[in-house]
């Protein structure tokens, strides 16, 4: 009887772990693959509220726990923090040496992560190529880590003929549909009351509830003052917070957002992390999302909910027409929301169509072709 086929697969944050833990479910549960989970980033710090923990409480076995020093958040420090990325990387991956690694996105971590596979000649499969973020430097990692992969799992087909246009095998990309939608399942939302008691935001169960998320734009401003000052015009209204990712500059949203709940206790509530399931239930029970998270993009429409996207970090990806682009200013957002919470604009969002599709048999597709598909070290250029 054949050994099943070893699978490491890397999670840096929030921003993948959520997307990929389907995924993660899939080949933990399967008998014929073996799952070795490989945990770093802002996972391990403080910060943002050690979400490795949430892992562990996913029911999932952590195989190496990678710490990378993130306590500062300037270009330098990120840098550093991706040196000692590839001095652990190395260790741990020599030691396990699966025989593929699963990588999602674009972030600084990830990239260590893909350098360290390619050198060490581990094939791997990366989730997320091909799209566009204009507003970071997400996007030429992105596009880094596909150069570097050789099995391609992308969400839509506008995707895939970009991963074909960056030279890749085309029998290698495959069409999966978005990963971060095969997480959803209704039944397993709690009722409003039950998520708000949970939360401990009972009383705020008659107001209108705001999800908010705000990322540094990496290839931009950072300034997450028009927004606060636009949150603080509204009316019988509760803000929950997120945290922002670790990019260089998220320490200085995060002030600004515990300075806001600080002074509004009764208005607003901020959390390091939600973890996958009570984001969801968030998104499903909000009556607005607003910031430059790519969840408000990909995964908010779904549900149907008006969504303000602010500035460009998400510019370039495709957009349900229940998005509303702005620019970050008071006026800009002021005016956002003003459509976003007009009564016209959110029976629109009801008929609105999610680009990303629905998630259905996503996770079925990732495991068939990992069991079907060898990834060879081989990384031609393949042209049009």
């Amino acid at each position: 009887m054949p050994l099943p086929k070893k699978i490491a697969v890397f999670t840096g944050s929030r921003a993948d772990y959520s997307p990929l833990y389907s995924t993660i479910k899939a080949i933990d549960d399967h008998p014929d693959l073996e799952l070795h989970l490989l945990v770093s980033g802002s996972h391990l710090s403080g910060n943002h509220g050690y979400t490795y923990r949430d892992i562990e409480q996913d029911g999932f076995k952590i195989s190496r726990k990678i710490e990378i020093d993130l306590s500062s958040d300037s270009g330098t420090a990120v840098l550093k923090s991706m040196g000692l990325a590839l001095i652990g990387f190395s260790d741990h991956l020599k030691e396990i040496s699966p025989e593929l690694i699963i990588i999602l996105g674009d972030r600084f971590e990830a990239l260590a992560m893909a350098q360290t596979a390619m050198i060490l000649q581990i094939p791997i499969a990366h989730f997320s190529g091909g799209e566009v973020t204009q507003g970071a430097y997400d996007e030429m990692i992105r596009h880094s880590i596909t150069k570097m992969s050789q099995i391609h799992f992308v969400a839509t087909e506008q995707f895939r003929k970009r991963v074909r246009q960056l030279g890749e095998n085309p029998d290698y990309i495959f069409n999966v549909g978005e990963p971060g939608l095969s997480n959803i399942d209704i039944n397993k939302i709690p009722e409003k009351y039950d998520f708000f008691k949970e939360l401990n935001i009972s009383h705020a169960l008659n107001k209108r509830i705001i999800l908010c998320t705000y990322h540094p734009e990496t290839a931009g401003h950072s300034d997450i003052s028009p927004l606060i000052e636009s949150l603080n015009d509204l009316n019988n209204s509760f803000i929950i917070f997120t945290y922002p990712n670790t990019d260089n500059g998220g320490l200085e949203i995060i002030n600004s957002i515990d300075l806001y709940v600080k002074n509004n206790p009764e208005q607003a509530i901020a959390f390091k992390s939600l973890g996958v399931h009570k984001y969801l239930s968030a998104l499903y029970h909000c009556d607005l999302v607003i910031g430059n998270s790519s969840s408000a993009i990909i995964e908010a429409p779904h549900f149907k909910k008006p969504v303000i996207n602010i500035g460009i970090r998400q510019q370039g990806r495709p957009r349900a027409d229940c998005i509303i682009d702005c620019d970050n200013s008071y006026n800009d957002i002021k005016k956002a929301i003003n459509l976003a919470l007009s009564k016209e604009f959110q029976r629109h969002c009801q008929n609105s169509t999610n680009p990303y599709g629905d998630g259905l048999s996503v996770v079925e597709k990732v495991i068939n072709i990992l069991l079907e598909k060898e990834a060879l070290i081989d990384n031609r250029f393949f042209d049009l």
